[in-house]
C-alpha cells in the first residue's frame, strides 16, 4: 500500500514538472527554464539530457542549440551544434559551449562572440566575466561586411566589451589580404576616451614636401587629456605638437596648443636673410608658436579669460594657418580679463597685448605695437529711476595706451590739404630710402634705418600712448501712443586724456570733452495677416512694415584744441558712426587716435530706416510654430551738421540694405550699400540651396570700391569675385569643397580646397583626404584612414572643414 502511494506521488509530481506542448517539453527547474523535443532526466546525477532544438534561459540569457546536458549538481551546461547564447552585453556562438551558468563563465569552441559591430573568433574562446573573454587563435574585426574590409588576427586576443582588446603576434588584413605585422597592438572596443595611438597620417604641406604624423592620445582622467603628434616634413625637418585639453567643471574648461621645430627651410626665405647678416643666413631657425583659450566661471558671478597666441617669428602664420589661426590678421592678440555679471550691472578688468605682423622682417621687434594695459569697465543697464517712467544706464571705462617703442611717432611733414604731403616717418636720408614713388621703400631695406630724434614736433608728430578715463550716464523715457513708440534719450559724455610728460613745455599733458548727445527715435508697425481662417490650426502668413526715423545732434559740447585731435579738433571731419581706419583718416587733419570711441561723430545726423519682416505659422504635433522666413531693411542717414557748415559737403551716407531670406530649403543673405555721391554699390551676396540631409550648394559673391571722387567707379581699385561652395554626401563617399574665384584686380583662381571621406562597406573603415590651396600658397593634402575600432558610424564631414582652409 505504502509502495502504491510513493508511485502515485511520483507520478504526480512528473506531471506537475513535464508539460507536452506541440510535440515540445519545456520544464522550470532551479529557476532554468528549459525546451526541447525530448528530454531525460538522470535524478541520481541530477544532470538533464536535452535533444532537439534546445532552448534555456537562465538569469537574463537565452540559448539555442541541437544537442545540450545541465549538470544540476556542478550547475554547469554543455551544449554542442549551432550553439548561440544571447544577453544585453553580448551574443556567443560556436560548434560547442560549456558555461557555469551561475557564474556566467565559461569555454567556446570553435565559435565567436559579437557585442554591436565588434567581432572576434577563435578556435577556443574562454569567458572570464561578464565582458571580458580571451580567445586562441583568434580574429578582429568591427566589419559587418564579408569579406571584411579589415581585420586583424592572432594567436591570442584579450578582449573587454567595453573597454580593449589586447592582441598578441597580429596581423592586419584588408579584404583577406595580409598587409603588415604587429607583435602586439591594442584597440579600443568602446567610445569613450581612451589612451592609446592614432592612425597616422601622410601628407603634402606646400613648401615642406612630403610629411609623415604619428600622434598619440593620452586620456590622462575624466576631466584632461592631450595629443601629442611628431610629425616629420621632408624639407623643413622633424616637428613636435602637442594639444592639451581640460574641463574643471561642466562650463569651465580650457585648451592649449604648442608646436616646435627647427626649420630648414624658413632659413633660405628671401625674406629673413634679406634682414640677417651674412653670415648668419642659411642657418636653421628655431621655430614655435604657443595658442592657449581658457574660461573659467568662478565663484559670486566672476568669469575668467585668458587667450594667448604667439609665434618665434612673424611669418609663421602664414606658413602654418591651421595652428595659430590668425593668417592675414594684422596683429596677433593675447588677453586676459576678469569680468562679473549680474541682472543690471557689469564690470571687467582687461588687459591685451598685440604683436603686429605688419612688418617686413619677419624677426622685428614688437616697441612699436600699441597695448591696452590695463582696461576697467563697469556698466549698468537701464533701470527705473525710482518710481517714475525713465530709464537710466551709465558706463565707465578707463584704458591705459602703452608700448615700449616712444610716446608718439615721428613724422617727416605736416598735413597739407592744398598738395599730395603724405605723412611718413622719417628716415635716414640716402636715396634708396627717400623714394618717392614707394614711401614705404625704408621699411623694406634693412640698410634704412628710422631716425627719431625724441622732440615732439606739433603740427606734424601724432601722440600714440596715453590714458582715457570715459563717464557716459544716459536717460531715456520710452513712449507709446497707440501703434507709435518714441524713444527720447539724452546723454552725457565727458573724457579725460592723459599724455605722457615727454611732451615739450607749454602743451597740456590733459584734454577733456564734454557733451550732451540728444536722440529720439519713433516708429511704427503695420502689419496683416494672410492665410486660412477657417481652422484654428491652419497656416497663416504675417507681413510686418516698421518705418522708423531717428535723429541725433550734439547741442552742447565744451573740448579745447588739443594736438591728439589733429589740426582742427575734428570739427570738419565728416565721421559716421564707427567708420574703418584708412589712410586717408591718417594722412588728413584729424590725424590717429586710439580707437573710434576718440571720435566724434553724429554731431546732427537724420536716419531714416524700413524694415519688412514675413512670418509663417504653421502646427507641429498640435503646437504653434513661428518661422520669421524673410527679414529686409533699409537706412540712410542725412548729416546736417556738415551740409550746414560746408555747401560742397555730401551729406547723405551710404543707402544700406540687409536682406536675409530663410526657407526650409533655400537660404538667402544679401549686404548691399550704395554710395550715392560715387553712384557704385559694395555687394555681398550669398545663395545656399540645401536639402533634408544637409548637402548644400552656396554661391557668395563680393564687389567692393575704394573712395573715389563723385561720379566715378574705381575699376582700378575695385575688388570682385565669387566664393563658391558645396556639399554632397552618397551611400559611402561624403565631399565638401570649397574655392575662391577673383575677377578683379585678376580674373583667376585664387584659392580652393576640398575634403572627402569615403565609408567602406559597413561603416568600419574611413579614408579622409584633405586637399587645398590658400591664396598665394602652395597645395598641401593630407590622408588618413580612421578605423571605427568600436563599430560606432562616423558623422559625416563637418562644414567646419571650410574655415580650416585658410581663406
Amino acid at each position: 500500500m505504502i509502495r502504491l502511494l510513493v508511485l502515485l506521488l511520483s507520478l504526480l509530481l512528473t506531471a506537475t514538472a513535464w508539460a507536452q506542448r506541440s510535440g515540445e517539453l519545456s520544464a522550470v527547474i532551479q529557476g532554468i527554464t528549459i525546451q526541447a523535443d525530448s528530454m531525460d532526466r538522470d535524478t541520481e546525477n541530477e544532470t538533464v539530457d536535452l535533444v532537439g532544438n534546445v532552448q534555456v534561459i537562465y538569469q537574463d540569457q537565452h540559448m539555442t542549440c541541437e544537442k545540450a546536458r545541465i549538470n544540476l549538481r556542478a550547475k554547469s551546461l554543455d551544449a554542442t551544434g549551432n550553439v548561440l547564447i544571447t544577453s544585453p552585453k553580448a551574443n556567443l556562438a560556436g560548434q560547442r559551449i560549456i558555461m557555469d551558468y551561475e557564474t556566467n563563465t565559461g569555454v567556446i569552441l570553435n565559435g565567436y562572440v559579437q557585442s554591436g559591430n565588434v567581432l572576434f573568433e577563435g578556435s577556443q574562446i574562454h569567458k572570464l566575466s561578464e565582458v571580458d573573454y580571451v580567445a586562441d587563435d583568434a580574429r578582429y574585426t568591427t566589419c559587418t561586411t564579408c569579406p571584411e574590409a579589415w581585420s586583424f588576427s592572432g594567436t591570442k586576443i584579450r578582449a573587454e566589451i567595453g573597454g580593449y582588446a589586447y592582441i598578441k603576434n597580429s596581423t592586419m588584413k584588408f579584404a583577406g589580404v595580409p598587409v603588415f605585422w604587429l607583435p602586439y597592438l591594442a584597440v579600443p572596443l568602446k567610445t569613450d576616451r581612451q589612451s592609446g595611438l592614432l592612425t597616422p597620417t601622410i601628407g603634402q604641406r606646400g613648401l615642406g614636401g612630403l610629411t609623415y604624423s604619428q600622434s598619440y592620445f593620452w586620456a590622462m582622467s575624466r576631466s584632461q587629456d592631450s595629443t601629442w603628434n611628431f610629425t616629420n616634413y621632408e624639407f623643413r625637418g622633424p616637428k613636435g605638437l602637442l594639444n592639451y585639453r581640460y574641463a574643471l567643471t561642466e562650463s569651465s574648461e580650457g585648451e592649449m596648443d604648442f608646436g616646435i621645430l627647427k626649420d630648414r627651410v624658413f632659413s633660405d626665405d628671401q625674406r629673413l636673410n634679406t634682414f640677417r647678416p651674412p653670415d648668419a643666413r642659411g642657418d636653421s631657425i628655431q621655430r614655435y608658436f604657443l595658442r592657449y583659450n581658457h574660461y573659467y566661471d568662478m565663484p559670486d558671478g566672476f568669469t575668467q579669460r585668458v587667450q594667448l597666441n604667439t609665434a618665434s617669428d612673424l611669418q609663421y602664420p602664414a606658413d602654418f594657418p591651421l595652428e595659430t589661426l590668425n593668417n592675414g590678421d594684422p596683429a596677433m592678440e593675447s588677453r586676459l580679463s576678469v569680468t562679473k555679471n549680474s541682472d543690471y550691472y557689469h564690470w571687467g578688468l582687461d588687459s591685451s597685448l598685440y604683436t603686429s605682423l605688419m612688418q617686413s622682417n619677419p624677426l622685428g621687434g614688437n616697441e612699436f605695437a600699441v597695448h591696452r594695459l590695463p582696461e576697467l569697465r563697469f556698466s549698468q543697464t537701464q533701470r527705473k529711476i525710482g518710481n517714475s517712467e525713465f530709464l537710466g544706464s551709465f558706463d565707465f571705462q578707463y584704458v591705459n595706451f602703452a608700448r615700449a617703442g616712444g610716446a608718439f611717432d615721428n613724422m617727416d611733414s605736416p598735413y597739407d590739404p592744398t598738395g599730395d604731403t603724405k605723412r611718413q616717418v622719417d628716415h635716414t636720408n640716402s636715396a634708396k630710402c627717400n623714394n618717392p614713388q614707394d614711401p614705404f621703400a625704408w621699411e623694406k631695406d634693412p640698410d634704412c634705418k628710422p631716425v627719431y630724434d625724441g622732440k615732439f614736433n606739433s603740427g606734424t608728430d601724432l601722440i600714440r600712448t596715453g590714458q582715457r578715463f570715459e563717464f557716459r550716464p544716459s536717460i531715456i523715457r520710452p513712449m507709446k501712443f497707440q501703434n507709435l513708440e518714441v524713444f527720447p534719450r539724452l546723454t552725457y559724455r565727458e573724457t579725460h586724456y592723459v599724455f605722457p610728460d615727454v611732451l615739450p613745455k607749454g602743451m597740456d599733458t590733459h584734454n577733456t570733452r564734454r557733451y550732451f548727445r540728444a536722440d529720439l527715435s519713433a516708429r511704427t508697425t503695420l502689419s496683416r495677416i494672410y492665410g486660412d481662417f477657417s481652422s484654428l490650426q491652419s497656416e497663416r502668413i504675417k507681413h510686418e512694415i516698421q518705418p522708423e526715423v531717428t535723429a541725433t545732434t550734439i547741442p552742447w559740447i565744451y573740448h579745447p584744441q588739443h594736438e591728439f585731435f589733429g589740426e582742427d579738433n575734428q570739427e570738419n571731419v565728416p565721421y559716421e558712426s564707427n567708420p574703418a581706419l584708412n589712410d586717408a583718416v591718417i594722412n588728413g587733419p584729424a590725424g590717429l587716435q586710439f580707437d573710434y570711441f576718440d571720435r566724434l561723430d553724429n554731431r546732427k545726423v537724420i536716419t531714416f530706416g524700413l524694415t519688412n519682416k514675413l512670418t509663417q505659422k504653421f502646427w507641429e504635433y498640435g503646437s504653434p510654430v513661428y518661422l520669421q522666413f524673410l527679414f529686409w531693411r533699409i537706412s540712410q542717414s542725412y548729416d546736417v551738421y556738415q551740409a550746414e557748415r560746408n555747401p560742397n559737403a555730401r551729406p547723405l551716407s551710404e543707402l544700406v540694405s540687409d536682406l536675409n531670406i530663410n526657407l526650409r530649403y533655400l537660404q538667402i543673405y544679401q549686404n548691399a550699400k550704395y554710395k550715392p555721391y560715387q553712384k557704385v554699390t559694395d555687394t555681398s551676396s550669398r545663395v545656399r540651396i540645401l536639402n533634408s540631409k544637409n548637402d548644400f550648394f552656396q554661391v557668395k559673391y563680393d564687389v567692393t570700391y575704394p573712395p573715389g571722387s563723385e561720379g566715378e567707379a574705381d575699376i582700378v581699385g575695385r575688388t570682385e569675385g565669387y566664393v563658391i561652395s558645396a556639399r554632397k554626401g552618397v551611400s559611402f563617399f561624403d565631399f565638401i569643397g570649397k574655392l575662391n574665384y577673383g575677377i578683379r584686380p585678376q580674373n583667376a583662381l585664387l584659392a580652393w580646397g576640398y575634403g572627402a571621406q569615403i565609408r567602406l562597406p559597413g561603416d568600419c573603415l574611413y579614408i579622409g583626404l584633405t586637399h587645398f590651396k590658400p591664396v598665394d600658397k602652395k597645395p598641401e593634402i593630407e590622408l588618413g584612414v580612421n578605423f571605427a575600432w568600436d563599430g560606432s558610424a562616423r558623422p559625416q564631414l563637418d562644414e567646419s572643414i571650410l574655415t580650416a582652409f585658410g581663406f
